[in-house]
């Protein structure tokens, strides 16, 4: 019970230090704004429609920008759905947060940026149909290699027409080599079938290297929130698993995946074609719109002229609550968690909400209720010793009789 006090405990001291910023604090535009916001994310607007001019009028223009991948994080946080499953041992579920800005210039990206949160599952499924979709513009363009359109310009767009080809075919007919595309496990989801125990398997993303990779991980719950110990690797479970494939052994491909994470930088703009108007208005990459749309917000303090300075009361609330989510996402990107995503206590950079340090507090206050659950330890042993003690001597003084 005391165990169970003291995890319970430790874990509200945990989420307090480092508030989240997806449970925002209110205001007197709050309850307007979210309810302006779901109406403006589930109404489909017509060519005449009130939606079409408002988006229109406040319409963030990101063709300028680039989007630069900067870290992948596990943070373990409170969960009720987790602490109703007492066959899992823990109340604490593991959230995936991925961090990225718009720069200028991706090689100089150190003033007049935003930087933003979203969730993993979120930044991969945009930015993986983006890299997906590119690598078939890509071999479209390499069958065209020799051509000539109509116009009599060949459609090389980038492509080595030397080199291309191979690439194309790895691409094309990977699985039948044997391969296995690490992007069909972009969500959690368990491998091969369950023991007889109940026990299974589950893969799912994982943030490596420090947060600058993403690769995949092995769990042993349908949330992949606790990660596998008994030492069976991913490789293991798809070899397990996959289809007889003339005896080739299957692997895991990051083809797609290893673009995503680190050094990936998207440019927001589509670029126009050779005939395009030049009068005609530049297009935004959907993914940059779909993730800013999305995302957690800190742009003020790096002088980005987003949605956060724009003063449109859509997004008053996110203006409200910018405080917070630049302290989490400071709390998080600067060592608050480890790679699993458990408290850091060495960190020297966990911050409260609001940005002012909390460390000191923090470890002072865990200190203090290690220090008193070892004291609640020592006083329970004691007095089950006393009692003992005076059981036994009240028995003897009766003869060994309890009537």
């Amino acid at each position: 019970m005391i165990c169970r006090f003291t995890s319970l405990v430790f874990a509200y001291l945990m989420a307090s230090a480092v508030a989240s910023p997806f449970a925002p604090a209110q205001s007197k535009n709050d309850a307007k704004a979210e309810y302006m916001s779901k109406l403006l994310r589930k109404a489909t607007p017509t060519a005449n429609s009130q939606l079409r001019r408002l988006n229109d009028e406040y319409e963030m223009d990101l063709t300028p920008y680039s989007l630069k991948f900067m870290q992948c994080q596990f943070v373990k946080a409170y969960d009720d759905e987790i602490a109703d499953d007492a066959d899992l041992g823990t109340v604490l579920a593991t959230q995936r947060f991925v961090t990225f800005r718009l720069c200028a210039d991706c090689d100089s990206c150190s003033y007049g940026y935003g930087e933003y949160m979203i969730s993993l599952e979120q930044y991969l499924e945009a930015t993986v149909d983006y890299y997906e979709e590119e690598q078939e513009n890509y071999c479209q363009a390499c069958e065209e290699c020799g051509n000539d359109d109509a116009d009599g310009g060949r459609k090389l767009a980038a492509v080595d027409c030397d080199s291309c080809y191979a690439e194309c075919q790895f691409y094309e007919n990977f699985e039948e080599q044997g391969y296995v595309d690490a992007a069909d496990y972009l969500e959690c989801g368990m491998v091969g079938e369950a023991n007889d125990d109940g026990s299974a398997y589950y893969v799912g993303p994982i943030c490596g290297n420090s947060g600058q990779q993403i690769s995949l991980g092995v769990f042993t719950d349908e949330f992949c929130s606790i990660f596998n110990k008994d030492g069976t690797s991913l490789d293991e479970l798809i070899q397990a698993n996959a289809d007889d494939n003339n005896g080739v052994v299957p692997q895991i491909t990051y083809h797609t995946i290893q673009k995503v994470s680190s050094g990936s930088c998207i440019s927001c703009l589509v670029e126009p074609e050779d005939d395009a108007d030049a009068n005609e208005e530049p297009e935004v990459q959907q993914v940059c719109e779909e993730l800013y749309e999305n995302a957690a917000k800190c742009e003020t303090p790096y002088s980005f002229s987003g949605v956060i300075s724009s003063g449109v009361e859509d997004y008053a609330n996110q203006a409200a609550n910018e405080d917070t989510v630049c302290g989490f996402i400071k709390a998080v990107n600067g060592g608050a968690y480890d790679e699993e995503g458990e408290i850091s206590l060495s960190s020297s950079n966990v911050t409260a909400g609001g940005g002012s340090s909390t460390t000191g507090w923090q470890k002072f206050t865990i200190a203090v209720l290690a220090v008193g659950t070892l004291g609640l330890v020592g006083f329970a042993a004691t007095l089950h010793s006393a009692l003992t003690k005076g059981t036994k001597a009240d028995l003897s003084s009766n003869g060994g009789a309890l009537a």
